[in-house]
C-alpha cells in the first residue's frame, strides 16, 4: 500500500470513528484504524503485519458502514 492509500483509509476510518449511529465496538475499531493508518502514512514506519491489519480492520468496517 502507499502513504496515498494509508492516507485515504484514516480519513476515512475518522468518519466512521464520528459516526454516532454505529455501536460503540465499531467505532473503536475505526479509531484503531485511523491510528494505526495515519502512523503508516509515515514511510519510514510500518511492516506487512500492520498493513495486513488495515486491511482487514478496513475490510471490517466496510461490511457494517459506507467506507469509499
Amino acid at each position: 500500500m502507499t502513504t496515498d492509500e494509508f492516507a485515504a483509509i484514516a480519513r476515512a476510518a475518522r468518519i466512521v470513528q464520528l459516526d454516532q449511529e454505529l455501536s460503540p465496538a465499531r467505532r473503536r475499531v475505526a479509531q484503531s484504524l485511523y491510528e494505526l493508518a495515519s502512523i503508516l502514512t509515515n514511510p519510514d514506519y510500518g511492516c506487512a503485519t500492520e498493513t495486513f491489519a488495515v486491511e482487514a480492520m478496513y475490510r471490517h468496517l466496510q461490511r457494517t458502514a459506507h467506507l469509499h
